[in-house]
This record gives C-alpha cells, structure tokens and sequence, in this order.
C-alpha cells in the first residue's frame, strides 16, 4: 500500500468514525485493529458464548502486514476477544494453521461462540459489555499465556476521561520466557515464538497454577503489569472500562502506550 492510498484511507475511516457518531450509532462497538510488528500477522475476533455474531465477511480473522489496520463492527450488545496469529501458513492438506494463536477452525476467519477455540501462549485482549449503552470493560490478559505485545486505548472526543486508560503489555515477554514455558519453532534456529502460562503448559498441576497466583504469573507481572497475569487476576490496573468511546485501538507491537488517544495519528 503506498503512501497516499494508506493516508486516504486513514481519512476514510475517521470520516466513517465520525458518521457512525453523528447518526447516533455508537452503540455499535468499533475496534481498530493495527501492526506495527515487523512481519505479517493474523489477528483474530472470536465471540463468547451468548454473544451475537460477528457476521460481517472477513472480519473473525484476516492478515495485516506492516502498518496495516483493519476496523470492525461489532454488533449490540458484544462481548468477545482479540488476538493475533503469527508463522501462519497452509499446510499440505489445504489447511491453514498457526504456530501462536491458531483458533482451530482450519482458516483464515475464526469461529465464535461455542465453536471458538482460545489458544494458550497467545496474548489476549477481553471485551465485555458493562450494562450501559457504549459502557466496556476491557483488558489485557496473559492468563493463557503470551505470543505478541499488545495496546489498547478507547479512541474519540468522549474517550479523553481520566476513566479511559491505555492498557496492554507492551514487553517483548518471548525474550524473557523461562525455558520450561517457552513455544518453539522448530527449524527456524529453534527461536521463541510464544511464552505459556503454568496453567497451560503443566496441565497436570492445574489445580496448583490455574487461577492464582504463582512465580511464572509474577514473573509476568512483573513485566507487564497493566495485564492479568492469571484467571481471575482481580490486582488493581488489571481491568478498565469507559463509557462512550467512538473506538477501541488494538495495537499489536506498539513500542510504548500512546500517551493520548490515537485519532489525530490517523489523520497524518
């Protein structure tokens, strides 16, 4: 995408924002999905059970390279979770898996509900609706464990609150992985492609790493501390909520939290 496609584009997705706000259709979740990682990525949007459906095409899973951003619409009254796919591929079969993040569905595009499939050692991002019109709360979770940073940040006029914080774990945690946890891509130098939380990757003392606190879920912590570290993570800064924002921007490899909503960036 050359540069004046990408700046044209950029200023037909505020425009839309800002129809979709004037019309008084804002009660419509919209989540700006982007990369800013060094490779291509497959970000993926899955429902939760009882949820309504994303059933716009393309949008429960697609590819972004570099720079790229994708916006989607979720429907009244969603809850869901983003996450994205990395050293994706098709296999012999005709079949389409990842290393990190694979939802099980064989494709590019995801299932919800209760065919969804969460991943372990993927990075998480939680939305739930919080009772009132446009109100979420949403948060970073690394409770199945982590595969790429991730920002989110409520975006919009009415998202500049103090009650709208930036949330995310913006630490390479691969780097830090303790071995014993550590997703490996076997032939390509065997490198670090995802980390596991202990619930995940000791299945057999889940009752002693599922759901509290242990030294693998500090260790995350520690590195990310705006992020659940464990199911149930209830430690302050963990999860956030706001009312009325025109969009949630989900940044995958951001370098750092922007230290203000990003819509002024998407009009550059």
């Amino acid at each position: 995408m050359d540069a004046m496609a990408t700046r044209l584009a950029k200023v037909v997705l505020v425009f839309f924002l800002c129809l979709l706000h004037i019309a008084g259709t804002s009660s419509r979740l919209m989540i700006t999905i982007r990369s800013s990682c060094a490779y291509t990525i497959w970000p993926a949007i899955v429902s939760k059970t009882h949820s309504p459906e994303l059933i716009s095409e393309n949008m429960t899973g697609f590819a972004l390279r570099t720079g790229e951003f994708k916006t989607v619409s979720a429907p009244d009254n969603w809850t869901g979770t983003v996450w994205s796919r990395t050293h994706c591929k098709i296999n012999a079969a005709g079949k389409f898996t990842c290393g990190t993040g694979d939802c099980g569905s064989y494709a590019v595009e995801c299932l919800g509900g209760s065919g969804a499939s969460v991943p372990a050692a993927t990075t998480l991002v939680d939305f739930t609706l919080n009772g009132g019109v446009d109100e979420y709360t949403y948060s970073v979770s690394l409770a199945k464990g982590f595969n790429l940073p991730v920002t989110v940040v409520p975006g919009g006029v009415e998202s500049r609150s103090n009650s709208c914080k930036a949330t995310g774990c913006d630490a390479d945690l691969n780097k830090e992985c303790p071995k014993e946890v550590q997703v490996v891509l076997i032939g390509n130098n065997n490198s670090v492609i995802g980390c596991n939380s202990a619930c995940e990757a000791f299945k057999e003392s889940k009752d002693h790493y599922c759901g509290r606190a242990s030294t693998y879920s500090d260790h995350f912590k520690g590195l990310c501390p705006n992020a659940q570290a464990f199911e149930n993570d209830r430690t302050s800064n963990t999860t956030f909520e706001c009312s009325s924002a025109d969009y949630y921007d989900v940044h995958f490899c951001a370098s750092s939290f922007p230290s203000t909503p990003p819509i002024s960036e998407l009009l550059r």
